[in-house]
């Protein structure tokens, strides 16, 4: 089973420093699934999202409101 879990993109504040780190809640929740599921986490905040990849499940997590629309 191949799972595709998404933390979509936002339109960043003038002044807002740039950080890439993974949220935290996202890479728990990948950690914790069944080791037969295959998972690929995509920040989109890096790198764009793939819509022909072939995948059985997807999820989008968000932790900003303002990532609500792009979600």
């Amino acid at each position: 089973m191949k799972f595709k879990l998404i933390y979509p993109k936002w339109k960043k504040l003038e002044q807002q420093s740039e950080f890439h780190l993974p949220p935290h809640g996202p890479v728990v929740f990948a950690a914790s699934l069944p080791d037969y599921v295959d998972v690929d986490f995509l920040d989109e905040n890096l790198e764009a999202i793939d819509f022909d990849d072939p995948v059985d499940f997807v999820g989008i997590s968000m932790m900003l409101t303002v990532q609500d629309k792009r979600g």
